[in-house]
């Protein structure tokens, strides 16, 4: 439930901090690879175009800004998912000790590791251009909860 929060939270930061119009570098070809489902240079970002693309038709604003939203979407989705993975690996690593004080220090470090992450400056940044950064860290951080959450996991045991 927090990390729907810190999701929420964050989009509302990013939304209200949000490039109205199109950023520097990058962004303007793929503000326009979104509009037209074009190419931008190579490797050519398919899933971002087509993401961008969605985004132009479900949300209102300038084209520039919607395409904008979706990386503070992206990025804040990333801070939910990070909340998550820290909050798992803390009480695992703190297995054995008292039930509140592993849910209490794990759900702190959590919060801290993902604030950490969502308000650094280069995030920033990068959750209120158009770019494909926040769509890359969205996927490395659900890489790295999968991985967690694998490694977690209890194994059962096999007797032959």
């Amino acid at each position: 439930m927090l990390q729907l929060t810190i999701t929420a939270l964050f989009i509302g930061v990013y939304a209200s901090t949000l490039y109205p119009t199109v950023p520097g570098g990058d962004s303007g070809e793929l503000i326009v690879a979104a509009c037209t489902l074009g190419i931008p240079h190579p490797p050519g970002y398919p899933l971002h175009t087509l993401l961008g693309h969605l985004f132009l038709r479900v949300f209102p604003g300038t084209p520039a800004a919607r395409v904008n939203f979706l990386s503070a979407v992206c990025s804040a989705v990333t801070s939910g998912i990070l909340y998550s993975t820290v909050e798992m690996l803390s009480a695992a690593m703190l297995r054995g000790a008292d039930s509140k004080t592993v849910t209490m220090a794990s759900k702190v470090g959590a919060f801290v590791g993902a604030g950490m992450y969502g308000f650094s400056p280069l995030v920033w940044m990068y959750s209120t251009q158009a770019e494909v950064f926040a769509l890359n860290n969205l996927f490395a951080s659900l890489l790295a909860f999968q991985t967690c959450r694998i490694l977690l996991a209890p194994r059962a045991s096999c007797s032959l």
